[in-house]
């Protein structure tokens, strides 16, 4: 394989990853980096049989995470400033912790900055608490399970 070959699946894999963490459809992006590197190892480090049950993986996880976001929306509690608030705050929350820690700590500040964005972006419109923290619980469920 050539180094530019490798580089871009590399930047394939990365982007998808750093999109999953900031609650952005980044998983087939990750899993586009992994089915482009068996293919030109002929599949020698992952068989085909992984690389399937990695697809299916990714799949239930984005089709989680789309179930819960309109779920949230039928119920009343996913306005689009919670939606829009939701995805700053996840990507200040990775942001804010890389700058402080690495690792599994931006994965916790971008799950906090969801919870935390969806709130206030629903509490500032006056939905009232009740219905900002059932917003910011299934918007951070939805991420959760969709990752």
């Amino acid at each position: 394989m050539s180094f530019y070959l490798i580089g871009f699946i590399i930047l394939f894999t990365l982007t998808g990853m750093v999109l999953t963490i900031m609650g952005l459809p980044g998983s087939f992006l990750g899993f586009v980096g992994l089915f482009l590197a068996s293919i030109f190892d002929g599949f020698n480090v992952f068989s085909i049989t992984f690389v399937l049950i990695f697809f299916c993986i990714t799949f239930l996880g984005e089709f989680l995470e789309y179930y819960f976001s309109g779920r949230r929306r039928e119920k009343g509690a996913g306005a689009p400033a919670g939606v829009r608030g939701a995805l700053i705050g996840g990507f200040l929350g990775a942001v804010f912790m890389s700058l402080m820690v690495s690792g599994i700590a931006i994965i916790i500040g971008s799950a906090l900055g969801t919870f935390i964005g969806a709130f206030l972006a629903e509490l500032f419109y006056e939905r009232g608490a009740h219905v900002s923290g059932r917003s910011g619980i299934t918007t951070l469920l939805g991420l959760a399970l969709g990752s």
